[in-house]
């Protein structure tokens, strides 16, 4: 899946520089954002998100460089939810090709 799909939950964002840095943080509240780490050689900053944002969101912060340090996870793992798609019948048991990856995996 493309990061561009993904909503961002840190992120870092480059080109605050330290006489903006109070603005720039009460710009982040509309977005519900806490500030981590501020970087006045690299004039960067590091938030961290508590709801995940579409980067296209963050573009109304200005002319920053944001760059995406960690993104929402769209995985479920849940196996009630997964479809089967092939049975097989063995020993009057229906399994499906991801019970059998399965039983070998523990196997080996």
């Amino acid at each position: 899946m493309s990061q561009l799909n993904n909503k961002i939950l840190k992120a870092k964002i480059e080109g605050v520089k330290s006489d903006d840095l109070d603005l720039f943080k009460s710009s982040l509240i509309p977005f519900d954002a806490t500030f981590e780490e501020y970087n006045p050689e690299e004039e960067s900053i590091i938030i961290q998100f508590k709801n995940p944002i579409e980067k296209q969101h963050l573009d109304v912060l200005g002319n920053y460089t944001i760059k995406p340090i960690t993104l929402e996870s769209n995985e479920d793992n849940n196996q009630e939810l997964r479809k089967r798609k092939s049975n097989l019948i063995c020993d009057r048991i229906i399994v499906d090709d991801h019970d059998i990856i399965k039983f070998f995996m523990k196997t080996t």
